[in-house]
């Protein structure tokens, strides 16, 4: 091997041969992913930076195992990637090497040998290193906030995951048929995080065909960490799809980080568990929270060779395995399979065992004594064994995932249970059944310990059309259809229903339905069984919400009875149903002028996210309707006022009684929209409307936004006051802005006064305070409780943050200042709608109102020293 002149240094090479060099040099700097990213002069310093060295036919250019020393451009003839002696690769002129090794901060995978005499240029790997460092520390700050966002890192202790939020990734770019691994390859030991674009993951053994893809937020190459994976060749290919971003940290870093190997594959196995569980079709109904929390039900076991693991007879029988090392074996009396790294164990029962044990039959003979058919039978369960070599696996037993689903709040808890189907089948109809979605967890279990399975064969009616309807039916499988007048209208298929007006009211079907599959399971809950768990308020409230879902207007049926609201975005008017009598409120939004369409927008989003809301304690959408010159937004009629009117009329601090309700009530309405990964950004007293009974309803959605797979985003939008650190900053955000939010709330109830800012008017001076200014409290607020809740909430460091953790705003309300001294559940009592609300108003109140003021129950006098500020942003 020699080693010649530098680039730009003293050469035979004439000014316009040493000006090619340099440019044929960058070029194919830029095709390496890690350099990718680099701006322009980046590259042009390394590539002058670069010496020129040849390498005879045969001769070593890297070694396996040895550490990355060098970067290397090939500018004529070709080397040979050679995995355990066999060339699996070739690189050809303009091709590169050595980066990998360099970036990962460990030995080379692979020997690189000369195929022929080649001439390339090569970078000091210290000077190549401190290049791209450079490049990342640049764009740390923005990285950093996503790699902190992770949910795999979610696992970790909270000392953990600001160590990982204070590392700087460097990024990787690769384009569209690139590869990230290839099955069998070896490669190098780094954490993956996708950034944007999309990859996909298959594997020969399934005939190439994409298991699944990675989307931003994932984590790629975890499995290269575990030791037991260290010298193995990819288990899998891993190709861009699109030209995608990827953030890569260092085995190295990720391990300085945690300070300990045991945690790092703790960590690592986990990754694992939520990809396994992400493939279980049955969970696909599930928040990413869900399937953290039924990860921390998971056990990681190891077998020796053939060893009996389960023969599925008991309460511990695994019904779920996730194969992390090794081979697991299932075996019957009519087959035997063998899973092997990465791949899915489900028992039978799993997903059959619901639908194939005896149920009652409708519709078709049922030859057995007991009036079952005959040709339902139990699935019968295979013993599992570990493969020859042993096996590590991940496992699920059937009491570990049944305990895991009633943690979750919306399975039933029934000792009866023979399998755990029915209780994944029940946790997913609370989510998916409108009328359910407003009923405490309590009230949820009491309710799906009622449903009742019943088989159905083709053809057969379920309901008639003009029948007194009294049950609500799901569809566990099949199809069936909805005729009006012997016409198809509609089909519904599994996890739909109908039928839920029955539960409320007494009224003739107003269709029927039929069997259309050649067999449909279905649940059925009767009214009988419904209506006991409703208190009488929620009962009022479910009958005015479905009245409301049910009308069908247009702006021809609506006469205007009085403005009620007005502002920059148009208009807000209480108008009546001619015929029905029902009052709305309707938003009109102009499409004309200078902002029309930029408020039109706006209005289109709000009432997007309003069709999808379906909450107590949010404003309900009845319709949308358009004109030439307008937008309508149809909701229902709020009618007790906003919260800050009412904060006023009281002139004291709230007490901890009366704050808990208010706070608990925005809780329980922010989960509804996290769950469903939005964003609200706009929380302040004056969008929280009270009812005619004094609970909250939350409105005004137009600034509020769907966070995407990353689960950030970077506007800069709100009410200065209002607005956490992070955004103000301009940094990456997500959900936890909400709850700084709810912070700022809570303190303007009890100390009513605002903690950051409350004398200014400034956006500049507001923002000042919120980033620098110490948190205070009157000297009359003594609340332990109160105040450590308030300094958890509104902590200036995200990940710190009470309610920015992996149980999101569980960790708020398990906090001691929510404990009711009875020691039953406020936020139960709340959602049950059977706590009084510590204002209840008395008449109709509306900000654009020239009616007598009625005022409300604890106070009606105004005291105004609570500041409130306009929006500063749009968007």
């Amino acid at each position: 091997m020699g080693i010649r002149e530098q680039v730009g240094g003293p050469s035979a090479e004439t000014p316009e041969e040493s000006v090619i060099s340099i440019e044929r040099l960058t070029a194919s700097i830029e095709t390496e992913a890690v350099c990718r990213p680099l701006p322009p002069d980046d590259v042009k310093l390394m590539a002058r930076s670069m010496q020129r060295v040849d390498f005879l036919a045969g001769e070593t250019v890297l070694r396996v195992g040895e550490a990355g020393t060098h970067f290397y451009v090939l500018v004529s003839g070709s080397v040979d990637v050679l995995q355990d002696g066999v060339a699996c690769h070739r690189l050809a002129c303009g091709g590169t090497v050595g980066a990998g090794a360099l970036t990962a901060g460990h030995g080379e995978p692979h020997d690189v040998v000369a195929r022929e005499d080649t001439i390339a240029f090569r970078s000091d790997g210290a000077e190549f290193l401190k290049i791209i460092s450079g490049n990342a520390l640049r764009t740390g700050p923005e990285n950093s906030c996503l790699v902190g966002r992770v949910p795999l890192f979610q696992f970790l202790p909270t000392w953990a995951r600001g160590n990982i939020s204070d590392l700087t990734p460097h990024m990787e770019i690769l384009e569209a048929g690139e590869f990230v691994a290839q099955e069998g390859r070896k490669g190098f030991n780094k954490l993956r995080i996708l950034k944007s674009g999309k990859l996909n993951y298959r594997r020969k053994t399934e005939n190439c065909h994409t298991l699944r893809s990675f989307e931003p937020g994932d984590v790629v190459g975890a499995g290269t960490l575990l030791p037991w994976r260290k010298d193995c060749g990819a288990a899998a290919t891993v190709e861009a799809e699109c030209r995608s971003e990827i953030l890569c940290i260092s085995h190295q870093d990720l391990r300085a980080a945690l300070h300990d190997d045991t945690l790092l594959v703790e960590l690592v196995q986990r990754t694992f568990m939520v990809m396994g569980l992400n493939q279980v079709k049955i969970l696909s109904g599930l928040s990413r929270a869900h399937k953290i929390h039924l990860v921390k039900a998971i056990e990681v076991r190891d077998y020796p060779p053939h060893e009996l693991i389960d023969t599925g007879t008991s309460s511990s029988s695994v019904q779920y395995a996730h194969v992390f090392h090794g081979s697991l074996r299932s075996q019957d009396a009519n087959q035997e399979m063998e899973l092997g790294n990465g791949q899915i164990f489900l028992a039978p029962d799993w997903v059959a065992a619901c639908f194939g044990k005896k149920v009652p039959c409708v519709g078709e003979e049922c030859p057995s004594e007991r009036g079952y058919s005959k040709s339902v039978s139990p699935e019968v369960r295979g013993n599992l064994f570990a493969g020859p070599t042993g096996c590590k696996i991940a496992l699920l037993t059937r009491g570990s995932l049944t305990a895991a689903l009633a943690d979750l709040g919306v399975s039933p808890i029934v000792d009866d249970l023979e399998d755990t189907t029915e209780l994944a089948e029940g946790m997913l109809l609370a989510n998916r059944i409108p009328i359910l979605r407003h009923l405490s967890r309590e009230q949820v279990q009491t309710v799906l310990r009622s449903f009742v399975p019943r088989r159905y064969a083709k053809g057969s009616r379920v309901i008639e059309q003009g029948e007194l309807g009294t049950s609500l039916y799901v569809v566990a499988c099949g199809v069936l259809e909805v005729r009006i007048g012997g016409t198809a209208v509609r089909t519904v298929g599994r996890n739909g229903s109908f039928g839920d007006r029955g539960l409320l009211f007494e009224e003739p079907r107003s269709a029927a339905v039929v069997v259309l599959s050649d067999t449909a399971v279905l649940w059925c809950l009767e009214k009988a069984d419904f209506v006991p768990v409703l208190t009488d308020d929620l009962r009022s409230e479910l009958v005015k919400r479905m009245e409301l879902q049910d009308t069908d207007v247009e702006l021809s049926d609506l006469t205007n009875i009085r403005l009620i609201g007005e502002g920059g975005f148009g208009r807000v008017s209480m108008v009546q149903h001619k015929k029905t009598g029902l009052r709305y409120a309707l938003k009109q939004v102009r499409k004309t002028g200078p902002q029309g369409q930029r408020q039109a927008q706006l209005a289109i989003r709000e009432s997007e996210f309003l069709a999808e809301m379906d909450h107590p304690f949010t404003l309900q959408l009845v319709k949308t309707l358009d004109s030439n010159n307008s937008l309508y937004i149809l909701t229902d009629l709020i009618t007790g006022g906003d919260l800050y009117t009412a904060v006023l009329h009281v002139r004291r601090p709230l007490t901890n009684c009366e704050a808990q309700f208010y706070v608990g009530s925005l809780l329980l309405a922010l989960e509804h929209l996290h769950d469903r990964d939005i964003v609200y950004r706009d929380l302040k007293l004056e969008n929280v409307m009270l009812d005619d009974r004094g609970y909250i309803r939350l409105i005004d959605f137009g600034i509020a936004k769907r966070l995407d797979d990353t689960g950030r985003t970077f506007t800069c939008v709100g009410t200065p006051h209002y607005m956490a650190p992070e955004m103000l900053q301009n940094h990456g955000y997500g959900t936890e802005v909400d709850v700084w939010a709810l912070g700022i709330m809570l303190y303007i109830l009890v100390c009513r006064r605002l903690p950051f800012g409350h004398m200014e008017t400034d956006p500049a001076q507001i923002r000042n305070s919120v980033l620098k200014s110490d948190l205070a409290f009157p000297q009359k607020y003594k609340d332990q409780w109160g105040r450590e809740l308030i300094q958890r909430l509104l902590c200036r460091m995200p990940a710190h943050r009470l309610g920015a953790g992996i149980d999101g705003l569980d960790e708020v309300k398990q906090h001691a200042y929510f404990r009711l001294s009875s020691g039953t559940s406020l936020f139960e009592m709340i959602i049950r709608r059977e706590f009084m609300p510590p204002i209840v108003p008395e008449g109709e109140r509306y900000s654009g109102s020239k009616a007598p003021d009625h005022g409300f129950s604890i106070d009606a006098a105004r005291h105004a020293d609570v500041t409130a500020h306009a929006d500063q942003a749009q968007g």
